[in-house]
């Protein structure tokens, strides 16, 4: 099973990017709020021995839980992954458009954008790097 790991604190969004996923044959794992959340839901999948294979991210959202939003976030959680020592593919699924250096790809999400097909096309060529 293909395992997606989604930092999001938007629920409408959450739950409108997991339905696109559901219908491409994907489905979120687990669901982090704050970045401190998803640091330790990685850590956590690593040790059971059972770690994602993507995560998807907001860029927008608190680092721990009761603070205010960081707007960077997303780049944040990414620089940590690989100080850590975290080879896992990132994408940024943000209502902003941005380039994110390091990330996997970046998506734009937006009724004014096509990310209901980027982001599934993404992940299966990740998927398929995967299995090959």
């Amino acid at each position: 099973m293909f395992r997606i790991l989604y930092v999001e604190d938007d629920t409408d969004k959450y739950m409108e990017v997991a339905r696109a996923l559901k219908s491409a044959g994907f489905s979120v794992q687990k669901r982090a709020i704050t970045m401190e959340e998803a640091l330790d839901e990685v850590r956590q999948s690593e040790k059971e021995g059972a770690p994602y294979d993507v995560v998807l991210s907001d860029m927008s959202y608190p680092l721990r839980s009761g603070e205010p939003i960081t707007e960077d976030a997303g780049k944040m959680l990414l620089d940590a992954l690989s100080a850590e020592g975290y080879d896992l593919p990132l994408i940024i699924c943000s209502s902003v458009r941005c380039r994110t250096n390091g990330a996997y790809g970046d998506i734009w999400f937006s009724k004014l954008s096509s990310w209901e097909r980027e982001l599934p096309s993404m992940l299966k060529t990740i998927f398929i790097g995967a299995k090959g």
